[in-house]
């Protein structure tokens, strides 16, 4: 099989939100021809038609709403939506923390309560060592990512643990109000091939492993690859606008033998996602009298608890608060 020649790429460090989607459309350079004896069947004319203009409307949905991010998330964090007067932009000097509704990840690592204590401590040390913050004296800001389904539990785990470790300071993490939003594509036959890979903390491998299952998928479409093969050419600020005029016809033109759910799951995950906005707050380790208590149930899920975080928020002020739970 021809091996296609290689592409030089400017990487970031990924926990500055390394921009993995870019790296894997470039990455689909490098690989072979697919010749999966278990593709998809071709679709018939009419019917594949009608997969392609439903492709085409999704593909416009979906790169309507992107807008560059320094922050990029897993999939499987669904932000909730606020509306902050005069909100702050995150940037990608803090280190993340990703909390879903089974998991939490910090700085890409799986999270437990036997070891977020030591992942903290160590994302503390590494933040002081890079001189993250103010010439390593005071620690970054935290960037905090939370799923509409999180129970608030989670989020008082991640406030105990960082506010121990140094952290005073944290930005949650929200979609900015009037943004339309769509939802994840599937399910697909990839979802938890896709999930496992999410859970990789190596972020070499990561890559490699998404390139691989992006292979897994592509089947034998010449066209298609022609347009993956384009972008090698393209600059950063036109590649949406090659995907969305040119991959609907190159899908057309191989009779639809790809997996669609699939290959829109992928494209989901490559494109960016929307500029994020953060609410900030001030923390810390003991109780004093001048923080505002937020006290809910554990199970209570962040679409309902968030109401009552962002309603410490003012303009031009980051709150002092802290996260408790009742019984």
């Amino acid at each position: 099989m021809e091996a296609y020649k290689a592409w030089t790429f400017e990487f970031v460090d990924d926990r500055q939100g390394v921009m993995l989607q870019r790296f894997i459309l470039g990455l689909l350079l490098f690989l072979p021809a697919c010749h999966d004896s278990s593709r998809p069947e071709r679709l018939g004319s009419e019917k594949c038609a009608k997969e392609v203009l439903r492709l085409r409307v999704w593909l416009k949905e979906i790169t309507t709403e992107t807008e560059e991010s320094p922050v990029h998330l897993r999939p499987s964090i669904s932000l909730m939506v606020a509306n902050i007067d005069r909100p702050n932009r995150p940037t990608s000097s803090g280190p993340l923390v990703e909390i879903s509704e089974e998991h939490t990840y910090v700085e890409n690592q799986l999270a437990s309560t036997e070891n977020m204590k030591r992942l903290f401590e160590e994302t503390a040390r590494q933040a002081r060592d890079l001189g993250r913050g103010n010439e390593g004296k005071t620690l970054p800001r935290l960037l905090v990512a939370v799923d509409r389904d999180a129970h608030w539990s989670r989020l008082v785990e991640v406030h105990d643990a960082a506010s121990r470790a140094g952290f005073t300071r944290l930005s949650i993490l929200f979609t900015p109000y009037g943004h339309r939003s769509t939802n994840r594509p599937g399910p697909s036959g990839i979802d938890e091939e896709l999930e496992e890979i999410q859970k990789t903390a190596d972020p070499t491998r990561r890559v490699a492993k998404l390139a691989g299952l992006t292979r897994g998928i592509c089947s034998d479409c010449p066209p298609l690859e022609k347009v993956f093969k384009s972008l090698s050419v393209t600059s950063p600020a036109v590649k949406t606008r090659v995907i969305t005029r040119y991959l609907p016809d190159a899908v057309a033109e191989c009779c639809c033998a790809v997996d669609l759910q699939a290959l829109e799951v992928i494209l989901w995950t490559m494109l960016e996602r929307p500029a994020m906005i953060a609410g900030q707050f001030e923390i810390a380790a003991e109780p004093n009298e001048k923080q505002k208590v937020v006290k809910l149930p554990p199970d209570t899920p962040w679409h309902k608890a968030h109401i009552y975080v962002l309603s410490l928020i003012k303009p031009g002020y980051s709150p002092r608060v802290r996260f408790e739970m009742s019984c």
